[in-house]
């Protein structure tokens, strides 16, 4: 772990901004923890896994690297849903969005057509309620 004083602020995507004395020994990837007193903890991925396997509680990891107990993947990620930047730990494991989007379209192209609903996908009267009504209101 570092030891040092840094007031951490954020970038212009809301990133967590390091200072460039820190960036080439944590260039192969960091692990940020909140400490208990307010502070946060950046490490290594090779030192946290020290400390995972030192640990007799599980770690859950969030891009910190295979040697933590579990893995955390937003769903937006893993299913392509998110817009915009991609963290570099986040594995896409289908484009739901194109998928989505050829579908909204296709909705789109329908209605404007006037095939949706079809009249299978529409609600009807009972027909002792059509024989009730005027006939004008019955077409």
């Amino acid at each position: 772990m570092f030891l040092g004083t840094h007031q951490p602020r954020l970038d212009e995507k809301g990133r967590l901004f390091l200072p460039a004395k820190y960036r080439e020994e944590l260039a192969g990837g960091v692990v940020i923890t909140k400490g208990q007193d307010r502070c946060l903890f950046v490490w290594p991925r090779e030192e946290f896994a020290r400390i995972t396997e030192k640990l007799r509680v599980p770690t859950i990891g969030i891009g910190a690297g295979p040697d933590c107990d579990g893995q955390v993947l937003v769903f937006h990620d893993l299913v392509g849903l998110t817009m915009g930047h991609k963290p570099k730990f986040a594995r896409q494991y289908v484009n739901l969005a194109a998928e989505i989007s050829r579908a909204a379209e296709e909705f789109c192209s329908d209605v404007r057509a006037g095939s949706f609903p079809s009249d299978a996908e529409s609600f009807h009267s009972p027909a002792e309620l059509r024989e009730q009504l005027p006939a004008k209101q019955r077409t």
